[in-house]
């Protein structure tokens, strides 16, 4: 049973990647702005519900990543994956808190800024699966993947590379080199 925690996990495409979890049975954070969203979503789990659980979060803004990245680090020593599902799309000419579009601050630096906060937790998962044996990566198909797609950070793409062999000279927690040309 893993630790898997969902940001936006309260509606969408979130809440159905919650439910397949939860029918995998591992434990549940859910990160979500409306917290009557949040308790119904627990409530539609029935009695895998006990296996999750909604803390509200305001992440359009620095502070309110930072605010949920604590509480999640107040409730568990180690996260197990991570999944982004929030998003926000609006036409509308509007600034967060902290200056920004909603589009950007959600979409792009929330997500960068919520896992860079929670990287303690991610890295004590994987210390736990090599003290337990357990590999890092199961690959799911052979398929191969284009070359300019590059490996996720965390695990292997789909074709079975690792993050090495797709971006050459690699360190974690680095962006990835450009594509080579051809």
């Amino acid at each position: 049973m893993k630790t898997i925690l969902i940001a936006g996990g309260n509606s969408g495409i979130g809440l159905q990647a919650a439910r397949d979890l939860l029918a995998d049975g591992h434990r549940l954070i859910l990160l979500g702005r409306d917290p009557r969203k949040g308790e119904a979503a627990l409530a539609s789990f029935g009695t895998a519900g006990d296996r999750a659980s909604f803390l509200a979060a305001d992440l359009p803004t620095h502070d309110g990543v930072r605010d949920a990245a604590q509480r999640v680090l107040g409730q568990h020593d180690r996260i197990d994956a991570l999944v982004h599902t929030t998003g926000v799309f609006t036409f509308q000419e509007s600034r967060t808190a902290d200056g920004l579009h909603p589009f950007f601050a959600v979409n792009y630096l929330s997500r960068y800024h919520l896992t860079q906060l929670l990287l303690p937790a991610l890295r004590q998962a994987r210390v736990a699966q090599r003290r337990r044996g357990i590999p890092a990566v199961r690959p799911r198909s052979s398929a191969r993947c284009p070359t300019w797609v590059s490996c996720s950070v965390r695990s292997m793409s789909a074709c079975g590379r690792t993050p090495r062999d797709c971006a050459g000279p690699w360190s974690p927690w680095r962006p990835s080199p450009p594509p080579r040309s051809s």
